[in-house]
């Protein structure tokens, strides 16, 4: 075998199967960035929820609510609990901490640094509670500076967008349980 043979035979194969295993490492190296990345997300979804700093938050804010005799079993605030908690500086701080540290959560959902379907399947009905509770007190702050939309803009979005998921999961469960019932039911294990 002589050099013409061999840069015409061996040498392409050799640039051939060199070219492969690059191309070959360049898809892992995407599939691992895209793990990491998805990695990256569910984790910070974590973090912000199950957070030390978020219980804090939480129990300072039901603390004072309390102590100012605000119930509002899911429903939004009153007009004459609302002159209360901002009539109370130390309680009326621990609402806007805490919703401040929901719009961080939703801004993050937003960006897809979180991963919304991990936050979703955690927090759908505290994000959506939280907003209509607080509802009267977003839309005051909002009046008392100047009408300006981008106050907790994006606890906003995340709730509506996730009420009406959850709207749109209600029924179809609805319509499962009246199916199941026209059939005759659900089978008990004794039959």
């Amino acid at each position: 075998m002589d050099i013409v043979e061999i840069n015409k035979y061996i040498i392409p194969s050799i640039q051939t199967l060199v070219m492969i295993f690059g191309l070959f490492s360049i898809l892992l190296l995407r599939n691992q960035i895209k793990d990491n990345t998805r990695w990256n997300r569910v984790n910070a979804a974590y973090a912000l929820i199950h957070s030390e700093h978020m219980n804090k938050l939480e129990d300072k804010m039901c603390s004072g609510l309390k102590d100012l005799g605000i119930k509002t079993n899911g429903n939004a605030l009153t007009e004459k609990q609302l002159e209360d908690l901002i009539g109370n500086a130390d309680t009326y701080e621990s609402v806007i901490d805490y919703l401040n540290h929901l719009e961080r959560i939703c801004a993050g959902i937003s960006y897809k640094a979180m991963d919304e379907e991990l936050t979703y399947s955690f927090f759908s009905d505290f994000i959506i509670r939280s907003y209509c509770v607080c509802g009267p007190l977003i839309r005051h702050i909002r009046e008392k500076h100047g009408n300006d939309e981008e106050f907790f803009i994006e606890l906003e979005r995340i709730s509506f967008k996730w009420e009406k998921r959850n709207s749109h999961r209600l029924e179809c469960i609805q319509k499962t349980i009246k199916k199941i019932k026209s059939q005759g039911g659900v089978p008990r294990a004794s039959e």
